[in-house]
């Protein structure tokens, strides 16, 4: 079987296969909305915590490339907003913030868990990639794209939020780097985020899984001291995520508090 051969069935949006060293986690469509169903977001915890074996060496996190593309969310916001057009009776009101409050949450969770797992983590992305989604991308270790991939910012322009993506953003390129790229909607190609190096390596497309798998399988020859130890490393390097989490959440909460007749 190849390393990205396993890929989400039924109700489930994630699959996961091991390969020794290396476990790979395959996302499957409608992430946001799947997001927001405790049982599916349980499981992940579980897995992610290595609540069900110990944390595996290198987890490698891939997706179908239409996964992360601005769609999936707008599929998310439509179903969210689904009675909107009914003139939003309280009770619709009431259902859509407790989605979009689950919706914070697990991405909140996500990060964290990624950030303070005992296994490197290696995100490999494909395709259209909603900004949003970046925040989630920039949390893992060691981050590759193909290269047709490209980063669309649409943050300002649609209901697509924030995120934790100016934190992340601010540590690794600066201040000014950073509000440019949010503040003037500046979409990135590949090259562009390879270049800014929030990209660590770029892959043919025709062969990403196997080029993705071989870096994951390298990474995994290090002795696992060595390679934990350089994880807490980095890690503490960026300190102050939980901070700003507390502080200023991952913005799904925002998009909510909005008044209807906002521009935005």
């Amino acid at each position: 079987m190849r390393p990205f051969d396993n890929k989400p069935e039924g109700a489930s949006f994630f699959a996961v296969q091991d390969h020794g060293d290396v476990t790979v986690l395959r996302l499957g469509i409608h992430v946001p909305e799947h997001m927001t169903d405790l049982r599916e977001t349980d499981r992940l915890w579980d897995f992610l915590a290595g609540r069900h074996g110990q944390a595996k060496k290198v987890l490698l996190i891939t997706s179908e490339p239409e996964t992360l593309a601005p769609a999936s969310l707008d599929e998310f916001w439509t179903h969210v907003h689904k009675d909107e057009a009914k003139g939003r009776l309280p009770e619709s009101q009431i259902a859509a913030d407790v989605a979009i409050a689950r919706e914070e949450n697990a991405f909140r969770h996500f990060v964290e868990l990624l950030r303070n797992s005992e296994s490197f983590v290696i995100s490999a992305v494909q395709g259209q990639c909603d900004f949003s989604f970046l925040g989630g991308i920039l949390a893992s270790d060691y981050r590759i794209a193909s290269e047709d991939t490209a980063f669309i910012n649409r943050l300002f322009r649609s209901e697509t939020t924030v995120g934790v993506l100016p934190w992340f953003l601010s540590r690794f390129l600066g201040h000014a780097e950073a509000a440019d790229i949010l503040l003037e909607g500046r979409s990135l190609t590949a090259t562009e985020a390879y270049d800014l190096k929030l990209v660590n390596k770029l892959v043919p497309s025709d062969c990403f899984e196997q080029m993705v798998f071989d870096v994951a399988e390298r990474f995994a020859s290090i002795p696992t001291h060595a390679l934990r130890s350089l994880k807490r490393s980095l890690v503490a390097s960026v300190e102050g995520l939980a901070a700003y989490l507390d502080r200023i959440g991952t913005g799904f909460q925002y998009r909510a508090r909005l008044p209807q007749n906002d521009p935005w």
